[in-house]
């Protein structure tokens, strides 16, 4: 019989900045080296430096214009 043990850690986590050149997203963060790119076209990711050990990063990306229509609709 095996037992199953939860271990439960929260990670230090990095909120990426975002920008698009060409086909691709480009995800950097502003506090380590971590630098990934995805092409939205054929789904193709490419991470070009990994950043620091031990921690996660997260971001999205949102279109200049819907950027622009957020903002407009807010006001």
């Amino acid at each position: 019989m095996s037992k199953r043990i939860n271990v439960q850690y929260e990670l230090p986590t990095h909120e990426c900045q975002s920008w698009q050149e060409g086909d691709w997203l480009v995800f950097q963060c502003p506090h380590c080296a971590f630098l990934r790119k995805l092409n939205w076209r054929s789904n193709e990711m490419v991470t070009l430096n990994q950043g620091k050990p031990g921690t996660l990063h997260k971001g999205m990306h949102s279109p200049v214009s819907e950027k622009l229509a957020h903002q407009t609709a807010s006001n």
